[in-house]
């Protein structure tokens, strides 16, 4: 009976119009609270290790951080993609998201979260170094606050894609402004980058279209 207790109280999904709350909204913040509920009752001292923790952790007096909700460009996309398409179009939501826990004695721990069915469940409590890579960069970085974290799986590259003001070239110096996405390299793990500063999305989509070259469908 005592297990079956268990199952009921850890057990949690939730809906992508919650997801898309603030991570200071009630709901929002009432799931991440319930998922760290399971995993303070399912952690123990000889299996911490399996939750990605690198040491043993009851989870208490712990802080929720910033959702980081990841989005993608597929292979394929990047080879068809041509000079005068709007980049935005092949960028998609990956349907993970992962939640940053800051407490003493934890380093690089979220609660990762996949969607399924339309609904988001919780999948996982470990290290996740895109959402790292990406949060770093926001305390760091003047594009920060309104960046989105930008993957490209099939190349093992993350950008923050942010938005930047630049004058229409067909109108002159005069020309009225426009906001243009550009993406800049994040460095993940111990990846050496060549530049971190912005470059337009449409220019870096080009280059990764032309590595991926004119071969057979390639995995998205």
């Amino acid at each position: 009976m005592k297990k079956v207790i268990i199952i009921v109280i850890c057990f949690l999904t939730f809906t992508g119009s919650e997801m898309n709350a603030q991570s200071g909204g009630g709901s929002f913040m009432q799931i991440v609270e319930e998922t760290l509920a399971y995993f303070r009752c399912s952690i123990t001292e000889l299996n911490y290790q399996y939750y990605g923790l690198s040491k043993y952790s009851k989870l208490e007096n712990v802080e929720i951080g910033q959702a980081v909700e990841h989005y993608a460009v597929g292979l394929n996309s990047l080879r068809q993609y041509t000079a005068d398409q709007d980049p935005n179009e092949i960028i998609l939501r990956m349907g993970f998201a992962a939640v940053d826990i800051l407490g003493e004695g934890l380093d690089n721990v979220y609660v990762m979260f996949n969607e399924r069915d339309g609904k988001w469940q919780s999948t996982g409590l470990g290290q996740e170094y895109y959402s790292q890579a990406f949060l770093n960069f926001q305390q760091n970085s003047d594009y920060g606050r309104e960046a989105t974290l930008v993957r490209v799986p099939g190349f093992n590259l993350a950008y923050a894609g942010v938005m930047i003001k630049v004058v229409d070239e067909e109108e002159g110096e005069e020309g009225e402004e426009k906001d243009v996405l550009h993406l800049i390299q994040l460095q993940v793990g111990e990846e050496i980058i060549k530049s971190n500063e912005p470059r337009p999305a449409a220019e870096v989509f080009e280059e990764l279209g032309r590595l991926v070259g004119d071969g057979e469908d390639v995995p998205r």
